[in-house]
């Protein structure tokens, strides 16, 4: 079959021809008398436990709790997005409460050592030690076999960890770094959650994408909109 089939204007998703017929003969061959009588157990549904293959990603040490009246404000970046970084820190310091402290941490995908510190400088500008902290966790180790697209990088997904690198707090908020923030974040952060585990605001882009049926690019398979 790969021998004679030509897939030159085939789409990523139709590119998976192969795993698609695998698993249809495969089905073809449990139902034939080529299978053996003994040693084959039928069950309807299988789950699968302890699939770690040994290989774990060393989480980055978490950062000590914060001070009590800090607010701890999350965002991910690597090296393209540095500008929109720099935007998103000077956003934050022109409304931010005075009288708390902004504990700023960054999951770091790739920011080179003199733009870290060029960040450090920016951040302290204006804001003493004593009123906020800018800190950095290597995070460029992470969802690195995860293939990605367009602007997209593995720094997508950073913030679905944060649990695991955060694990000496008990609340964070987390913003994309190509944000500009209009208004004092602490009144956000002080929204109670009611017992909720997440609290979060809806894509309105996306809503509007699975209202129109508008498909993704070719290249990820031209799937239908997520209706959420």
């Amino acid at each position: 079959m790969e021998r004679k089939a030509d897939l030159t204007n085939y789409s990523t998703q139709a590119r998976r021809i192969y795993g698609y017929l695998g698993e249809r003969l495969f089905n073809v061959f449990m139902a034939s008398p080529h299978v053996p009588k003994t040693g084959v157990i039928e069950r309807a549904r299988c789950f699968f436990e302890n699939t770690k293959t040994g290989k774990e990603v060393v989480l980055p040490k978490s950062p000590a709790a914060p001070a009590a009246n800090a607010v701890t404000l999350v965002t991910a970046a690597d090296e393209n997005f540095v500008p929109h970084l720099a935007a998103l820190l000077e956003s934050i310091k022109a409304s931010f409460n005075p009288d708390r402290f902004l504990d700023l941490i960054v999951l770091d995908g790739g920011i080179p050592p003199l733009k870290r510190n060029l960040l450090r400088r920016q951040f302290h500008m204006g804001l003493p030690a004593s009123k906020g902290s800018l800190t950095f966790l290597d995070c460029q180790h992470m969802y690195r076999g995860i293939s990605t697209h367009m602007h997209f990088s593995p720094a997508t997904f950073y913030r679905l960890s944060l649990g695991q690198l955060l694990q000496n707090h008990t609340r964070a908020l987390y913003i994309d770094c190509d944000t500009i923030v209009l208004a004092d974040l602490c009144r956000l952060w002080d929204t109670p959650l009611n017992g909720a585990v997440i609290g979060a605001t809806p894509d309105l882009i996306m809503k509007n994408f699975v209202k129109a049926g508008i498909r993704s690019m070719e290249e990820t398979g031209a799937c239908p909109p997520a209706s959420i």
